[in-house]
């Protein structure tokens, strides 16, 4: 990423590039009741939520992904590195060698690992990597990506690769061989508002069981959903449902339809729920003591208890669900 970019431009971009995606085959089951503690604990990094470089501590994490198991996997962006982070552990496992500038992990649901990263030599450009446990190392599927594609997906059944293309206002579908398939939905390098364009969109989550796309359609502050295959989209959360939302930037839906969004400069999490009252919700980023910092990612592990990073810690809060409020 290139540090020295100021404004909405490099806010933006950074802000996307460390979100990571939140994806399963297996829709995750997190009750519309749920609510979640106002307090984290740290489960990676050092206690004290400083920075460094051994295997128990992180610097600038940016995103990361969880398996089933409560296995961790985060970008350590400062690092310049992936590390594997056991559920309980005090200290993680460095995955491959040396990344120029790691953005988003993604786990298979047959364990294969996918990291999205930013290179800035010779050219700028994204590229997707996946990673090799044989050699220990990270092996590049696709070459020059637009430099604002952080957001992907990878459906294996599907075998293919999903990647919301920012700067050209598209979702692109490689095959799992990183040979181009073609677009998916969006207008080629046109921005709109109607149910066929996009505007700058940041991330794709995709439901295989259902056979829906979502995306999350920044600019235009709305989630957008599409059956796969088709090319015309419904809005599914922001104005026009009416649940407002501003930049979203990641976007992971559950088993009951109800959709999580990360808005960008409000640095809060809100919950759009499909059938249940009250239908927008901010779930994190609602206290003063939360919305001071820059949110980076969001995620649930398969209990539905919330994990974020933020610029506040070099480390990674879990955030216990509550479900209390479902017995009332």
């Amino acid at each position: 990423m290139h540090r020295k970019n100021q404004g909405l431009s490099y806010a933006l971009y950074r802000l996307i590039c460390l979100t990571v995606l939140s994806k399963t085959k297996k829709l995750l089951d997190i009750p519309s009741c749920a609510t979640w503690s106002d307090n984290g604990t740290i489960v990676a990094g050092l206690n004290n939520g400083t920075a460094g470089n051994d295997s128990t501590a992180l610097n600038e994490p940016g995103s990361l992904y969880i398996t089933s198991d409560d296995t961790l996997y985060i970008v350590d962006y400062g690092n310049h590195r992936v590390m594997k982070w056991k559920h309980g552990a005090m200290s993680g496992i460095q995955l491959g060698g040396f990344i120029e500038q790691p953005q988003v992990i993604f786990v298979s649901t047959t364990g294969n690992i996918y990291l999205m990263g930013f290179k800035l030599n010779p050219d700028a450009f994204n590229q997707l990597y996946k990673y090799d446990s044989i050699t220990n190392s990270w092996i590049t599927i696709i070459r020059e990506l637009s430099s604002t594609t952080p957001g992907f997906y990878v459906s294996e059944d599907q075998a293919l690769i999903y990647v919301a293309d920012y700067t050209n206002n598209i979702i692109m579908s490689y095959n799992l061989d990183g040979t181009l398939a073609g677009s998916v939905v969006g207008v080629v390098s046109e921005d709109g508002n109607d149910s066929y364009h996009l505007s700058d969109p940041s991330d794709v989550f995709v439901d295989e069981y259902n056979n829906y796309l979502y995306v999350a359609d920044s600019v235009n502050d709305r989630i957008q959903r599409y059956k796969i295959g088709e090319r015309r989209g419904i809005t599914v959360a922001g104005v026009e449902i009416g649940c407002e939302l501003n930049i979203p930037v990641e976007v992971i839906v559950t088993s009951n339809g109800d959709i999580f969004a990360q808005e960008l400069f409000k640095n809060r999490i809100m919950k759009v729920a499909k059938n249940f009252t009250p239908k927008c919700v901010c779930i994190f980023g609602c206290l003063d003591s939360q919305r001071s910092h820059s949110l980076y990612s969001f995620q649930f592990d398969r209990h539905g208890n919330l994990y974020v990073i933020t610029d506040q810690k070099h480390a990674v809060l879990k955030f216990d669900i509550s479900l209390k409020n479902c017995r009332k």
